[in-house]
């Protein structure tokens, strides 16, 4: 469980360092009161993207069915 658990922060992590460049890039150029009206609406993206991510294991997690488990295990 810890494992998915580092996983899991590292698909965030990501998520939020790339967008985080487009945050940056338009913050360097475009003016100030334009960067600030963009900033606002572009916040929203880091934030969406965790939540995708959380969204996304929780599925995940939820469509892992014990007869698919042991057929992995038994495989294995």
């Amino acid at each position: 469980m810890l494992r998915f658990y580092l996983e899991l922060r590292v698909w965030a992590l990501a998520g939020i360092l790339i967008s985080s460049l487009l945050l940056a890039w338009v913050r360097l150029e475009n003016g100030n009161a334009e960067a600030m009206a963009l900033t606002d609406t572009l916040l929203r993206v880091p934030i969406s993207v965790v939540v995708g991510v959380l969204v996304g294991a929780l599925v995940a997690v939820l469509s892992t069915r014990e007869s698919h488990l042991l057929k992995y295990f038994k495989n294995r």
